[in-house]
C-alpha cells in the first residue's frame, strides 16, 4: 500500500511539474550532502528490512523504514579492496586486482580512474572519511579525492569508530561527501568489552603456543574435486568432512556451522546497536538535506555452500543490503530488480545533475525509483569477480566461473542459496551466459587499457 501511495505521489508531481520534466528534476537535491555508510560483511539475509529471514538489524531497519530498499543488491566482489574500488570508480571488478603486491601500494590502471570523491570534488564538494579494514590503507590509493581520510586499525571498536565519524560531521555545512566504513563483522569478533568472540572450530595451531583463525577456505571446491554429486544441500556432511583448512586436515560438524551462524548473528546485533548514536545524530542534523546510503561491501560465507569467510562470488558473500534515504521521499519504495553496487556512483551523479566524461560501467538506479517513459534502468547483466572465481547474473539466473574449469549455473528464484547446480539441465542458458561473461571481460579490460593510455 505504501509503495502504491508513493507511486501516486510521484504521478501527481509529474502532473504538477509537467510531463516534459525529467525525474532527476523531481529528485534533484541542490546543496545536499551525500553520506555513505558501509558495514562490511553484513549479509542481506540478516537484514529484515529487505526480507532477510535472520533479521538482526532493528535499528538499521527503523532508520530506513521510509527509504528506498533494494532487496537484490549485488556486490561486485567478495573481497574488500576489489569491491570497494569497483564501487567507488563505478567500474566492473574485472578491472582491478586483489593481488598482494597491490597492498604494497603499486599502481594499477584502475587507480587512474576517478573515484566518487574525485568526481564530486570537481563540482566543489569536499569529501571526508572514517574507514577501517584490510586493504583500505591509504597506500592502496582507495582514499583518492578525500580532503580527510582517517584510517583506523582493526582493533578499534565500532563505538569508537562511530564517535570519530560523528565528530567529523558538520551539521552546518552543505555539499559535503562523508564516508563511513566499519570492519567490525570480520572475525575474530570483538565485542564492546574487547573480548575475542570466536569459535573453537575456527582456530588452529600454527606453532608452539601460537594459534591462528581459519579464513576464506573454499570447502566447496575441495568437495567438487572428490565427489560428482552436485546437490550440496543433501550432501552437506560430505562437504564438511576431511577438508584442508588452516594448514591442517579436519572434520567440521553441523554444530560448528550452527555455532558460527549464532556468533555472527550476535555480532550483527551488537554492531547494529552501536550505530544508534549515529542514526540519532543523522536524523536530527542531516535528515532534510542529505542523501544517505547504507550498504555492505560484501557478505560472509558462514560455511554456506562450504565457504568459510568470503573472497568468492556466491550469494552469501555478494548478496548485500542497500538502502537510500532521500529527503524528498517520505514513504518506502521496495525494488526487487537485481542491481549492482557499481551503480551507486552514477545514481548520485544523476541526483546531483553531474555529467562524467570518462567511461563508467555503472548505470543510474533512478529509473527504478521513479519510472519515466523513455528512460529505463539500463543494466541487463550483473558481474562480479574475485581471486578464485567470477560470476554473471541475469535476472534469476547466475553463472559461476571458476578458473574456466567449473561452470555452475544456479536458478536463484527457486534456489537463492545456490545449493543445486543446474548446468546440465539448462546447458543453453549456461553457454549463453558464459559467452556474455567472456565478451564482457574482454571489453571491460579494453576499456581500462584505453583509459590508461589516454590518461596515463
Amino acid at each position: 500500500m505504501r509503495k502504491l501511495f508513493h507511486l501516486l505521489l510521484i504521478f501527481c508531481l509529474f502532473l504538477i511539474l509537467g510531463c516534459g520534466e525529467q525525474h532527476t528534476e523531481i529528485l534533484a537535491c541542490e546543496g545536499c550532502n551525500i553520506i555513505f555508510l558501509n558495514i562490511e560483511l553484513l549479509r542481506a539475509d540478516f537484514v529484515e528490512g529487505i526480507g532477510g529471514e535472520f533479521g538482526s538489524t532493528p535499528n538499521l531497519d527503523a532508520f530506513f523504514e521510509d527509504g528506498i530498499k533494494f532487496t537484490q543488491a549485488q556486490s561486485p566482489s567478495g573481497e574488500t579492496l576489489r569491491s570497494a574500488t569497483a564501487t567507488f570508480t563505478s567500474q566492473e571488478s574485472f578491472f582491478n586486482t586483489h593481488k598482494s603486491w597491490r597492498y604494497r601500494g603499486q599502481q594499477e590502471p584502475i587507480d587512474l580512474v576517478p573515484t566518487i570523491p574525485q568526481v564530486l570534488g570537481k563540482e566543489g564538494m569536499l569529501s571526508y572519511g572514517v574507514v577501517q579494514g584490510e586493504g583500505l590503507d591509504p597506500e592502496n590509493k582507495f582514499g583518492r579525492g578525500f580532503e580527510l581520510y582517517q584510517f583506523e586499525e582493526e582493533d578499534v571498536l565500532i563505538e569508537d569508530l562511530v564517535d570519530s565519524f560523528i565528530t567529523l560531521l558538520n551539521p552546518n555545512a552543505s555539499n559535503q561527501f562523508y564516508y563511513f566504513h566499519a570492519h567490525s563483522l570480520h572475525r575474530p569478533y570483538v565485542n564492546s568489552e574487547g573480548l575475542l568472540n570466536t569459535t573453537k572450530a575456527m582456530t588452529y595451531t600454527r606453532g608452539k603456543n601460537i594459534t591462528g583463525e581459519i579464513h576464506n577456505v573454499n570447502l566447496r571446491l575441495q568437495y567438487k574435486g572428490r565427489f560428482k554429486d552436485l546437490n550440496f544441500k543433501e550432501n552437506f556432511d560430505k562437504v564438511l568432512f576431511n577438508v584442508s583448512a588452516g594448514a591442517v586436515r579436519r572434520n567440521f560438524t553441523l554444530e560448528d556451522v550452527e555455532e558460527l551462524h549464532a556468533r555472527y548473528q550476535k555480532q550483527v546485533e551488537y554492531v547494529d546497536a552501536a550505530q544508534v548514536p549515529l542514526y540519532t545524530y543523522l536524523r536530527k542534523h542531516f535528515w532534510n538535506n542529505s542523501i544517505i546510503v547504507f550498504f555492505s561491501n560484501h557478505g560472509e560465507g558462514l560455511f554456506d555452500n562450504g565457504i568459510i569467510g568470503h573472497g568468492v562470488g556466491y550469494q552469501a558473500t555478494t548478496h548485500v543490503p542497500l538502502f537510500i534515504h532521500h529527503p524528498k521521499m517520505d514513504s518506502a519504495v521496495v525494488i526487487d530488480t537485481p542491481i549492482s553496487l557499481v551503480d551507486l556512483g552514477p545514481t548520485i551523479y544523476d541526483i546531483l545533475g553531474i555529467s562524467v566524461e570518462h567511461y563508467v560501467a555503472g548505470t543510474s538506479l533512478l529509473p527504478l525509483v521513479v519510472p519515466e517513459e523513455g528512460r529505463k534502468y539500463k543494466r541487463k547483466f550483473i558481474y562480479g569477480k574475485d581471486y578464485q572465481d567470477s560470476y554473471i547474473r541475469e535476472g534469476g539466473w547466475k553463472l559461476m566461473v571458476t578458473g574456466n574449469r567449473f561452470l555452475e549455473l544456479y536458478n536463484l528464484t527457486v534456489d537463492p542459496f545456490e545449493f543445486h547446480i543446474v548446468t546440465q539441465d539448462h546447458r543453453e542458458i549456461a553457454n549463453r551466459l558464459y559467452l556474455i561473461h567472456n565478451n564482457k571481460l574482454r571489453s571491460e579490460l579494453e576499456q581500462v587499457k584505453k583509459f590508461n593510455r589516454t590518461i596515463g
